[in-house]
């Protein structure tokens, strides 16, 4: 049983930082560390990821040498509500090769809810949290160089706590990402000997806190980010399992959006766990012989490579159900200036406001289903960031509820708090569709 102290004291840590080094959501993450935002009502997005690593070194009793890693995932995200997801990672395929032998195998199903998204301080800090369970649907497990899984039904719990440096526009500003899960590897009993008529079971379970810092640097469509992240065990796995030595390593990478999809490309170096732990002596005798001459535990670097796929977005549109497009002039005059705040105006409606509007919509659809239309809508963005000047210029709903939705969405616009310049910024004649 995990003592009190070590419950304790994992729930405290969890409070202050969040993470974990597996991958426990599709999106809403850098490489390793999670974010507090959470997927939008409804919305659903697949990711697709591999990690992989080349080991230089001998093979013990083998003059074959180098051994390439590879583990590949498919996560699937979905928004229950706007304060609860759900999530299904799936590890499709982990695969150990060398000279001399290769094994592929599926590796652990993880799922995940992630609920919350309070926020503090005007939307600066957002917290959340995460309840994790992995299990196996392969029996390659416990693979030397990665860090550590049982094979069994692991539980974890987490927060996961976001601070945004950019109050007035918190999501398109920069961030860190703090993280931390206490991780219970629950191979308690677990027979493990791979050795004819020698039985082996693990006397007790590993226990740890799943750990992860991120910062992260928005440019534009790129994003930029740094990691650090890693495993600290309370109870570390029994003296025959393979990476069972606390871990950290640090990451650096970038994401590029496109319209429907994110690539992602970032690297991972070993910070800490170099010494070997594991005791060879027992585990030979069970079927587990070391793997390299050398003292490898862990991999001393990771290339990680991953796309996200925004199919809610995909689907809507082959449905015919538009999504927002967004067109602007601005006035010439001296009094306005074509500064940097333009895109991210843009952006915080698309990705922010758009929501808020499509209420007004939807409240108006339940009772005319055959309501759609455009509204072309002026506004300008004062030096303090408010909105002013809001108005329907152009509309092409054709409804006994169109004065209403139109008053109901010019109520939302008014309340719209975008970054603060140093002039007014006017946007005319921006269409916002709804079908």
């Amino acid at each position: 049983m995990i003592s009190v102290r070590i419950l304790a004291t994992g729930i405290l840590l969890s409070f202050f930082s969040t993470g974990f080094a597996q991958i426990y959501t599709a999106t809403g993450r850098l490489a390793h560390s999670m974010t507090a935002d959470m997927q939008k009502l409804a919305s659903y997005k697949i990711s697709f990821d591999t990690y992989g690593s080349f080991l230089p070194g001998t093979f013990t009793g083998q003059s074959a040498s180098g051994a390439l890693l590879s583990q590949n995932y498919i996560g699937f995200d979905y928004g229950i509500t706007d304060n609860f997801q759900l999530s299904a990672i799936f590890n499709v395929m982990q695969m150990n090769h060398s000279a001399a032998k290769s094994t592929f195998n599926a590796g652990p199903v993880t799922i995940g809810m992630k609920l919350g998204n309070l926020a503090f301080l005007n939307g600066r800090i957002q917290t959340g949290f995460i309840i994790g369970s992995s299990f196996a649907i392969g029996d390659l497990n416990n693979v030397p160089f990665y860090p550590y899984y049982s094979g069994t039904v692991e539980v974890g719990i987490g927060n996961i706590t976001s601070w945004y440096l950019d109050a007035e526009s918190p999501e398109q500003g920069q961030s860190l990402h703090f993280n931390a899960m206490l991780m219970n590897h629950n191979e308690n009993q677990l027979e493990v000997s791979k050795t004819p008529n020698v039985t082996y079971e693990i006397p007790g379970r590993a226990v740890g806190i799943k750990y992860a810092l991120g910062y992260l640097f928005p440019y534009g469509s790129w994003n930029f980010y740094s990691e650090i992240w890693g495993e600290m065990f309370y109870k570390q796995p029994d003296k025959v399992m393979f990476s069972r030595e606390s871990y950290s390593y640090l990451n650096a990478g970038f994401k590029y959006k496109y319209t429907y999809w994110e690539l992602n490309l970032s690297v991972d170096a070993q910070l800490m766990g170099f010494t070997d732990e594991t005791d060879y002596v027992a585990s030979t005798a069970i079927g587990y012989p070391k793997v390299f001459t050398e003292d490898k535990n862990y991999s001393p670097y990771f290339v990680n490579m991953g796309v996200v796929v925004n199919f809610s977005d995909i689907v809507n549109s082959w449905m015919g159900y538009s999504i927002a497009t967004y067109n602007y002039n601005l006035v010439t005059a001296d009094k306005y200036t074509d500064d940097l705040r333009k895109d991210d105006v843009l952006t915080k409606i698309e990705m922010e406001y758009y929501r808020t509007l499509y209420e007004c919509f939807r409240g108006a659809k339940r009772f005319d289903e055959n309501i759609k239309g455009t509204l072309y809508i002026d506004f300008t963005v004062k030096p303090d960031g408010t909105v002013e000047n809001q108005k329907v210029v152009i509309s092409t709903f054709d409804s006994a509820l169109t004065s209403q939705v139109e008053d109901c969405m010019i109520s939302q616009v008014k309340d719209w708090v975008f970054p603060k310049g140093e002039k007014p910024l006017r946007f005319e004649i921006l269409p916002l569709n709804f079908k």
